[in-house]
């Protein structure tokens, strides 16, 4: 009974608290714990002799849990469940664009890791009309990233973040960075005298 689920740094925490032994029921050796849509079909997880055990992280979802606890004999208790829900991500904000010796540079800040969510461990970034088809522009682990210089145009950038299984951001974030063709030359003059002609700009 009481059956918790929490994330720590090692995956989702299961605790609970062990059923009274009555008069005619045998003491309790361990407990089994699953996962899945019901305990007889589910995934064992641990076979354990104390109240909690830690489960692997999970690609994003809700993962339900199983317990039994068994006695001496071999009985085992009628199955009792908790859910843990694992949630992606979220969205990169407070992206900007700038121009550096170097590139583009395009910076933005981490989303907030909330109790349902996992570690970041790095971004990917694209460029494109949409992030289905962008090309890769590189994988940061920090939360800044140059690109080389292009053509004269608008350029579309779109950042998600990456937890540690793997699961993204749901919707990219997104900023662009526009290069402009180099400014009309002005103030051209032509001087001329009897040899030769001499074109000079200001």
């Amino acid at each position: 009974t009481a059956i918790t689920t929490t994330k720590s740094d090692g995956g989702v925490v299961i605790k609970w608290t062990a059923p009274t032994v009555g008069a005619n029921q045998l003491p309790i050796t361990d407990y089994e714990i699953r996962y899945g849509s019901s305990y007889a079909a589910g995934t064992p997880v641990a076979k354990t002799k104390s109240t909690v055990v830690v489960s692997d992280f999970f690609v994003a979802g809700t993962r339900t849990y199983w317990i039994v606890a068994r006695d001496t004999y071999g009985n085992e208790s009628t199955p009792v469940s908790a859910t843990f829900e694992i949630q992606n991500p979220g969205t990169p904000t407070a992206i900007t664009t700038t121009k550096s010796d170097g590139g583009v540079v395009i910076k933005w800040t981490a989303p907030t890791v909330g109790a349902n969510q996992l570690p970041i461990t790095d971004y990917e970034i694209r460029y494109g009309v949409d992030w289905a088809t962008g090309t890769l522009v590189g994988i940061a682990k920090t939360t800044t990233i140059t690109h080389s210089f292009f053509n004269a145009s608008e350029r579309f950038y779109f950042i998600k973040a990456r937890d540690i299984v793997g699961n993204e951001t749901a919707t990219a974030g997104i900023e662009s960075f526009t290069i402009q063709n180099p400014a009309t030359v002005t103030g051209a003059t032509i001087m001329i005298n009897e040899e030769d002609a001499l074109l000079t700009f200001s």
